[in-house]
């Protein structure tokens, strides 16, 4: 059956080429293809149940993702293009990603350890989806979740917690996921990631570079304050 869809695959435009994913698509229907390099379930339905492509389908492998678009590109390539209205699309990143790991945390016990611009799409301009299928690790009964495989800085937004990193295996709070995706966030809205090099090695609180942001006092700006709490514990996603 893979061979099958496999070779259906070759008739398409293969668009976006990643590690652990590829998109294909059939300029003739319209029809994107996510095709995931090792089969997963857990991801698919963060996708289809949640209905975050609706008509989306998935094969019986659990690989690959179809349905229709007229645009599909990475969040790196959507913010190059700097195309977008900041304040708009952070909004939109926020409410689908937030659906989609509120839906891994409460029906798979899963999180996710870290958000990058090329681990989420772009669909339709305005449709944000997370594809990191190697970061999304099962949450054990102490709300924490194992970090066995090496990272860098440069591989997703790192939150607090994994810069103290020094060993693996570790295991930090699930709410990681929260904290990174809070710097996703800040850096479509601000639209580069010179932050984040601050963040890193200046040790500057995230918040700091909104300090005179004209979003300063908005809900996105409060949601942001709260991602970035220092206990992960304490942190939380949602607009007040």
């Amino acid at each position: 059956m893979d061979k099958i869809i496999n070779m259906d695959l070759i008739n398409m435009d293969l668009i976006i080429n990643m590690d652990d994913y590829k998109i294909f698509l059939d300029k003739e229907k319209g029809i994107f293809s996510i095709k995931f390099e090792i089969q997963n379930p857990i991801i698919i339905n963060s996708i289809i149940k949640t209905k975050l492509l609706p008509g989306a389908s998935s094969d019986e492998n659990n690989k690959i993702i179809k349905f229709k678009a007229n645009s599909v590109k990475t969040l790196q390539q959507f913010q190059k293009e700097n195309n977008y209205k900041k304040m708009q699309s952070t909004a939109l990143l926020i409410q689908y990603l937030t659906k989609q790991l509120n839906y891994l945390i409460t029906e798979e016990n899963h999180s996710i350890l870290g958000f990058s611009l090329k681990n989420t799409i772009v669909v339709n301009e305005q449709k944000f989806i997370f594809l990191g299928l190697d970061l999304i690790l099962e949450i054990d009964n102490n709300d924490e979740i194992m970090i066995c495989k090496p990272f860098t800085i440069n591989d997703f937004f790192n939150s607090i917690e994994l810069k103290k990193i020094s060993y693996l295996p570790s295991s930090i709070h699930y709410k990681t996921a929260f904290y990174s995706l809070g710097l996703l966030a800040l850096s479509l809205l601000i639209g580069n990631n010179e932050f984040y090099k601050d963040y890193i090695h200046k040790q500057l609180h995230p918040m700091e570079a909104l300090e005179n942001h004209y979003c300063k006092n908005t809900k996105i700006y409060w949601l942001l304050s709260r991602c970035f709490i220092e206990e992960p514990k304490e942190r939380s996603i949602f607009f007040i």
